[in-house]
């Protein structure tokens, strides 16, 4: 593995306490791995930069791998609320430069907030300005794939070349229109990039979610659900 990426969301409490144990924990479980993490609505960014950079868990915007590039890309909270956001205004000027860069050829970008508006699922855009930022990021030419956090859920789509996805969640359920949990079961996402532009994607399940009374788990048979 090249590299660990977290997100946002990082912690329950925003407690140096539970920085220092996610450091911790990846220095112990990945040693010498590379790990990228950024803020999310439920992180508190000044405490996080009381424990980080922590050995190989840092707070980089971007990471090389061969041509490819890894950028995370910042947003902030508007204020008053936890599920909009705008995105910082050197972003863009970060797209420009890296369309410039003569030794990245492709671009893997994450971001917290989720680009992608799907309202049956309970799924809603979470940047203001999202035909702004991904006209730029077509602009661009180099963006294969943005990966989100935020809403809890696994989405996949497809827009003009450019792969929009969701990484599952590791804690707390989001909920779907009718109210109910939505019974994914946590996990990560793997990245597999390939020299000639392309990127392959699997998901990897970890662990059951917790079973509130009166809810049934939408995952009848465990082995199903991993392949």
């Amino acid at each position: 593995m090249d590299l660990l990426v977290f997100s946002g969301d990082l912690s329950n409490d925003e407690s140096r306490a539970s920085y220092q144990f996610l450091a911790e924990s990846v220095d112990h479980y990945f040693p010498g791995t590379t790990c990228l993490i950024q803020a999310g609505n439920h992180d508190d960014l000044k405490v996080m930069q009381q424990v980080f950079p922590y050995r190989n868990c840092q707070m980089a915007k971007q990471f090389q791998i061969g041509r490819w590039c890894v950028y995370l890309l910042e947003t902030q909270a508007l204020n008053g609320t936890w599920f909009h956001a705008r995105v910082l205004p050197e972003v863009y000027q970060d797209l420009q430069d890296l369309q410039l860069r003569e030794d990245i050829s492709d671009l893997l970008v994450f971001m917290h907030y989720n680009l992608v508006d799907l309202k049956f699922r309970g799924i809603q855009c979470g940047v203001g300005e999202t035909d702004k930022l991904r006209q730029a990021m077509l602009s661009n030419g180099k963006v294969r794939c943005v990966s989100s956090g935020h809403i809890h859920q696994e989405y996949h789509w497809l827009d003009r070349g450019i792969i929009y996805t969701s990484t599952p969640t590791t804690g707390a359920q989001s909920r779907l229109p009718d109210g109910r949990e939505s019974q994914e079961w946590a996990g990560f996402k793997r990245f597999e990039l390939f020299s000639d532009g392309t990127i392959s994607l699997d998901t990897m399940r970890i662990c059951e979610p917790v079973k509130r009374q009166g809810l049934k788990s939408a995952v009848s048979d465990p082995v199903d659900r991993i392949k």
